[in-house]
């Protein structure tokens, strides 16, 4: 930018017919491809090119000179149109000679009564081309990413939810099984309680573990085998008392005589 104001100030000061050798000379100087005079409506007052088959120059559009119209410079980077420009770096052998895909665009105005701009073009080494282009491509990801913030922030915000939901999910399952383990052997107690208490004490439990719960099943498995040996001879005592009374009830059945005795 400095350049280019340097530039516009030596050519406010030269001649007009002596315009387009200088702006050769400062073209060259400056190392620009393109330096072009131009006045109101983009009217072409000098120009001088890289290219010597070059009529007409790389002018301005609208927009640019629309904002030229509010007295403010303008330095931009946009992409070469043309790419059969000759090479300003050396190029290698046997490669096309052409400019990189970007250039430097840089609009100065003069200070003189008639509104007079001058337009500089520089080309950018392909290496630097190629980063500005990487930036160009990061920022604009950057800005599709800016954009999409809110449809992400949804998405990711539906996918927690739903990772929640089934953890949740998967909690009250588990929670479910593990009380259905801990439940399922009192329920077995207490079914085989109430067969015992119906006179069935051949019910034994296994025993499942070595806990509290697992102290309460073999004391259960004890007191049955304890009450089923009880009620075993219970009935060998009650069948015996059957014998002895039939036993006496036979002899009393078949006495003839009797012997009476009495007091004083």
């Amino acid at each position: 930018m400095e350049a280019s104001e340097q530039i516009a100030e030596s050519v406010a000061g030269t001649p007009e017919a002596m315009t387009a050798l200088h702006l050769d000379e400062l073209r060259e100087q400056a190392g620009a491809t393109e330096l072009t005079l131009f006045g109101k409506q983009a009217r072409i007052v000098a120009s001088s090119s890289m290219q010597p088959g070059l009529i007409v120059p790389s002018l301005p559009n609208e927009s640019l000179l629309l904002h030229l119209k509010e007295h403010q410079p303008y330095v931009g980077m946009e992409p070469v149109p043309d790419s059969t420009e000759p090479c300003v770096e050396p190029c290698r052998k046997g490669q096309a000679a052409s400019l990189p895909n970007l250039r430097v665009r840089v609009i100065s105005r003069l200070a003189t009564p008639d509104a007079l701009y001058l337009q500089a073009l520089y080309s950018i080494p392909p290496r630097i081309g190629a980063l500005a282009e990487s930036v160009e491509a990061a920022f604009g990801h950057y800005r599709e990413m800016n954009y999409l913030r809110g449809a992400l922030k949804l998405t990711f915000s539906l996918g927690l939810s739903l990772v929640l939901l089934m953890s949740l999910l998967a909690a009250i399952w588990a929670a479910f099984i593990s009380i259905r383990r801990i439940v399922a052997p009192v329920r077995e107690l207490a079914l085989a309680t109430r067969k015992v208490a119906d006179g069935d004490y051949a019910q034994r439990l296994p025993v499942q573990s070595e806990d509290e719960l697992g102290f309460l099943v073999e004391s259960f498995n004890e007191m049955t085998r304890r009450i089923a040996l009880a009620h075993e001879e219970a009935q060998r005592s009650q069948l015996e008392v059957e014998h002895q009374r039939a036993y006496l009830e036979t002899i009393l059945s078949n006495l003839s005589s009797g012997v009476v005795s009495f007091d004083a």
